[in-house]
């Protein structure tokens, strides 16, 4: 392997957190603990953005998507003084305009992942910008293969999280912070609030869970442009005691540890990282067979290691919840395959060695097979800020 000495940076220019924006974060921080040089391009005030002020990576912070003329140039200056050699664009927004800023640096690699099951508005984009597309599942390779791009530009690596720490007193935590008593039962679901995510057949659902246990309390944590339609729905049905919208919250895990059971009823998933948390602090999961979420809890075993629905289906996910809720062995053993399942799939460990023999893979091709290990001395693991380069103290 050539980690030590290779120069990475990381591009996102979402304004918002997601599970993109997680895995980017974990990928940079596994990369930087294996002696990657990492630096990163992202927007000022975004999530990303304020975690990157608070940590000890170098990183170039710009304005909106970075597309303006001012932060290309800078954007071209960051890269070039950097002595880069990859770029890995974690969203398409900036792929079109980074590329043509260093136009004529030839030697530098282009990998671009792909989180969303979604078509690609132009396939000539990446055939012609980026040499490599890192899908986090199968069934985000099958969609950038059904759009025309060449399979042999594709890798398969799966999504991974870091190593959950259960919260023993997130329960109660969260229940003081509701104002709810025991013996809640909570039902928890965790992403943005996007029409794709399902969460209105989620908050559909618990009239007629309340029938059958009526402790049941739904919690909501994520933001987004169906936050008003939840609230006319969860107005709509008289669930205000029953539901909570928490809104953008940065504790997934504390919130996922006070859960009896995790819902995820999305229409569209290339993969799902909340699915893959929940199954490692052994919670009961109930899931669409959707996408790569399907490959998460292997829908296709004959004993899956979720409670499956149909998309769109409120009646199925009161029937799975309403299982659940019961409790039983059975339950227990699920949880506990799951959970080893995780472990074995979606690695920390596992996904960032992939991805730097990806990197690898590419910088050696565009270096003709030369051993790209060997640096100029004066060439550390971690640069000295820079002029334009915003470091962290």
């Amino acid at each position: 392997m050539i980690a030590n000495g290779l120069g990475v940076t990381l591009i996102s220019s979402q304004p918002q957190w997601g599970g993109g924006e997680q895995w980017l974060w974990s990928l940079g921080k596994g990369l930087s603990q294996i002696g990657v040089r990492v630096h990163w391009i992202a927007p000022e005030n975004s999530p990303l953005g304020q975690r990157l002020q608070q940590s000890s990576f170098s990183w170039l912070p710009v304005q909106g998507k970075g597309r303006s003329l001012r932060d290309l140039s800078a954007i071209r200056g960051f890269i070039r003084r950097s002595d880069i050699d990859v770029i890995h664009f974690n969203d398409s927004h900036a792929v079109i305009g980074t590329s043509l800023a260093v136009l004529d640096c030839r030697r530098i690699a282009r990998v671009w992942t792909k989180h969303t099951i979604f078509p690609l508005r132009w396939r000539q984009k990446y055939r012609w910008m980026i040499d490599r597309v890192v899908c986090v599942s199968r069934a985000a390779q099958q969609a950038v293969i059904d759009c025309g791009l060449r399979a042999e530009q594709t890798s398969v690596i799966y999504g991974a999280v870091d190593e959950p720490q259960f919260d023993a007193s997130a329960r109660s935590l969260l229940l003081h912070e509701l104002n709810w008593s025991e013996p809640s039962q909570v039902i928890m679901c965790v992403g943005n609030l996007l029409a794709c995510k399902g969460h209105r057949f989620a908050v559909e659902a618990m009239p007629k869970i309340l029938q059958r246990h009526p402790h049941a309390k739904l919690v909501i944590a994520g933001e987004g442009k169906e936050r008003n339609e939840l609230e006319r729905i969860i107005n709509t049905l008289h669930l205000h005691d029953s539901v909570k919208l928490l809104g953008f919250r940065s504790d997934a895990t504390r919130l996922l540890s006070a859960a009896d059971v995790v819902v995820q009823p999305s229409l569209s998933e290339a993969l799902s990282l909340v699915a893959i948390e929940s199954q490692m602090l052994l919670k009961p999961l109930v899931a669409t067979a959707v996408g790569g979420l399907s490959e998460v809890v292997h829908a296709d075993l004959e004993a899956p290691l979720a409670e499956l629905i149909r998309p769109e289906s409120s009646d199925d996910i009161a029937r799975a919840v309403n299982v659940i809720l019961l409790g039983g062995a059975e339950l227990q053993w699920r949880c506990q395959r799951a959970k080893a399942a995780a472990h074995d799939r979606f690695s920390m460990p596992r996904m960032v060695g992939e991805v730097l023999q990806v990197y690898e893979t590419l910088v050696q091709g565009r270096r003709g097979g030369r051993n790209s290990g060997q640096r100029s001395s004066h060439q550390g693991a971690h640069q000295e800020a820079r002029p334009g380069i915003r470091q962290a103290s």
